[in-house]
């Protein structure tokens, strides 16, 4: 049964409101309002604990029955801010993210799978502009990227070595570009679609 609120008090105070059996919020009323540090868990068993403004969550963590985190600071309920989140992308594997976002997207920072990571700035979850990728924790790309792939300068390297560089599009050589052979050779040259279509070879 939910509880009667004295809206004529003024002053913060501490109110529990029951919505069934263990589900309801806890923490500092104004008016009515959430307004201070809360703790509610809704009727999916959704649960955000954090600060609130005017019934407005705006910092804080919030834990869905999903298995998703997400934690920052808020504005419309979404995130808007440095911020974090952790979400899956299916039983097993899982995605975390932790940067600068805004209405709910990350536009900067760090976005890390099991064995990939990317940094850099990103549009609707993809890196675009300067970035890096890493595989298993070695760096793998970096350079300038549009929807996670090479488009610009750029580098390539494998196990930790550099093993291409130079102008690229969709993540093939497409411009001027060096191969670093593992016979110590270098296939500089002109590259369209990742074939060497004139070159010099330097030993």
């Amino acid at each position: 049964m939910q509880q009667t609120i004295d809206k004529s008090k003024t002053l913060d105070y501490t109110e529990i409101i029951f919505l069934s059996k263990g589900l309801g919020y806890n923490g500092v009323l104004i008016n009515g309002m959430k307004n201070g540090v809360g703790f509610l868990t809704d009727a999916a068993g959704n649960v955000m604990n954090g600060a609130w403004v005017l019934d407005d969550f705006i910092c804080g963590k919030i834990e869905l029955v999903n298995g998703e985190i997400v934690e920052g600071a808020f504005r419309n309920g979404l995130l808007d801010g440095l911020g974090y989140r952790k979400y899956f992308i299916n039983q097993d594997d899982f995605i975390t993210e932790i940067g600068f976002y805004s209405k709910g997207k990350l536009l900067s920072g760090t976005k890390k799978s099991d064995r990939m990571s990317y940094e850099g700035n990103f549009v609707d979850g993809k890196l675009n502009g300067p970035g890096k990728v890493y595989g298993n924790n070695k760096l793998f790309l970096e350079g300038t990227f549009e929807k996670n792939e090479l488009f610009g300068e750029g580098k390539i390297f494998h196990d930790g070595f550099l093993c291409e560089q130079g102008e690229y599009k969709n993540n093939l050589l497409h411009g001027h570009g060096k191969v670093f052979n593992w016979d110590g050779s270098i296939s500089e040259g002109l590259y369209i679609n990742g074939q060497l279509t004139s070159s010099k070879m330097e030993v």
